[in-house]
């Protein structure tokens, strides 16, 4: 009784270490706010030592028009879903740089960084993208918190910042494990990362290091007829960013690369039975340059798989994209247009609108408008299970977002957003069985559309003990109309 008890106490207690040599550090929390003419919600750092997530995946659960879907906690394997969208329809971003698995999208959130490295997390619903922004090096510093609990939890989170020659660096540790709260639900995490930034008369050289290893017992994660699965995974991620900046234009670039490994057991006491291993890369360069108000980019980017069961696959994707931004009183518009092209699926299209009329000084209405695509993932063209079947036939799936808005200002500390959203989407890819006894397909199902509401009333205070309270609240319809070929014989659902 009494080992309950301090198990208890343990699971809702941790301890702080500062060591301040220059300046304050502290654990920034998570705050929700939105950047009106992007149209992005923002989850935003602020300098307080309130709020709390035990891992960088599980603040999206902040954010009503996003369904973060759990296999289980502490980040180790979490889904996406932005209105109604399935997981692998959305994309991850790290400072902008799309490093989504193109193995499977139950990859995509393993973000390799502690909680002391995110500075900003941006949602955008209408492209279905969730950024990531690391935090620039402070001058000196550490954090060091720990953690214990039940269930042999164990957690421990070192970030230490120091200048060397004209950079500023950042190194971050993490070490996050537990024996689970019942049978095969045991992990390991281990997050580590190294930035470096410099920055010298307007140019500026960001370099990003990162790495994730984790092993867990993933009870019933793909399967229910395997409930004794066992997975390993270790990503490593670089980026390279640069940045020029002069009276009339700024040029910005980056190179990266993402690798990623995955050792999947469907049954841990038999190894035997059914082993996969796959190693997946994705990597790419892109070049920016901007005007006052416009801008031009070029892209290739590289996604490439070798695997026990997909086999060996590649394929390169180039991009030209134009920017737009202009103001013409009382309207404000961009218009972004990317065109692709992508092997096995030749040219491809993308396009966003957005969009805003004043119509009056407390008063915006917003229009905005998307036009996108997604590849199938290699999981879903190749994988072949005892459960399951890819299909190298899958034909790009295509969407089209729009949504209308208010902001209101209500009074000086008080804001009102609300609006409506639509999303046609067509060749929509999904798994599907014919009945109980088959196994699941991947096909392009059909035609999918997502309708609703979305409500944000914004509070904002000026005491210390509270900064801010938001009220968020979403509707949403889904309506499927799916054609399934099985035999000759047409099914619809």
């Amino acid at each position: 009784m009494i080992k309950n008890k301090i198990c208890a106490f343990m699971s809702i207690f941790f301890v702080d270490f500062f060591y301040l040599y220059a300046q304050q550090i502290t654990l920034n929390p998570i705050v929700i706010n939105k950047d009106e003419m992007e149209a992005f919600n923002v989850i935003e750092s602020r300098n307080s030592e309130y709020g709390y997530s035990k891992s960088v995946e599980e603040y999206l659960e902040f954010f009503s028009e996003l369904d973060l879907r759990k296999r289980t906690g502490n980040g180790l394997q979490q889904d996406i879903s932005l209105r109604g969208s399935t997981f692998q329809d959305n994309k991850v971003n790290i400072n902008g740089i799309d490093v989504s698995d193109p193995q499977t999208g139950h990859y995509s959130l393993e973000i390799p960084f502690t909680r002391y490295d995110i500075e900003t997390i941006k949602i955008e619903p209408n492209s279905q993208t969730v950024n990531f922004y690391i935090k620039e090096p402070l001058g000196k510093g550490i954090f060091l918190e720990h953690m214990w609990g039940e269930h042999a939890f164990f957690n421990t989170l070192l970030a230490l910042n120091f200048p060397l020659l004209e950079t500023k660096n950042r190194l971050s540790y993490e070490h996050r494990k537990s024996k689970g709260d019942r049978q095969d639900t045991d992990f390991y995490i281990r997050n580590l990362s190294f930035s470096s930034f410099w920055e010298k008369n307007n140019n500026k050289i960001n370099f990003i290091f990162a790495t994730t290893q984790r092993e867990f017992g993933a009870d019933s994660f793909y399967s229910a007829s395997f409930p004794q699965e066992e997975e390993h995974i270790n990503q490593k991620l670089f980026i390279i960013q640069t940045e020029r900046v002069k009276e009339n234009y700024s040029f910005k670039s980056h190179i990266f690369l993402r690798r990623h490994t995955d050792k999947f057991i469907l049954k841990r006491d038999d190894p035997s039975f059914y082993t996969n291993y796959h190693t997946t890369y994705r990597y790419g360069y892109e070049s920016k340059l901007s005007f006052k108000e416009v801008s031009f980019s070029f892209g290739i980017e590289k996604e490439k798989i070798t695997s026990t069961n997909l086999g060996n696959h590649g394929r390169y994707k180039k991009d030209i994209s134009v920017r737009l931004k202009h103001t013409i009183n009382p309207l404000s518009f961009t218009i972004n247009i990317v065109q692709s092209y992508y092997d096995n699926f030749g040219w491809l299209n993308a396009t966003n609108i957005t969009t805003t009329y004043t119509l009056k000084k407390n008063i915006n209405l917003n229009f905005i408008f998307f036009r996108f695509w997604r590849s199938p993932s290699f999981t879903e063209l190749y994988y072949e299970s005892p459960v399951n079947k890819g299909n190298d036939k899958l034909q790009i799936q295509k969407s089209k977002n729009y949504e209308v808005s208010i902001d209101y200002e209500i009074f000086e500390k008080i804001n009102l957003k609300t609006g409506i959203f639509f999303r046609s989407q067509s060749n929509t890819i999904d798994w599907i069985k014919e009945n109980d006894f088959s196994i699941w397909e991947a096909t392009n199902v059909g035609e999918v559309k997502a309708k609703g509401a979305t409500a944000l009333l914004n509070f904002k205070f000026k005491n210390n003990l509270i900064k801010k309270i938001l009220l968020n609240y979403t509707y949403l319809i889904l309506d499927k109309k799916i054609l399934i070929m099985h035999q000759n014989m047409l099914l619809t659902m």
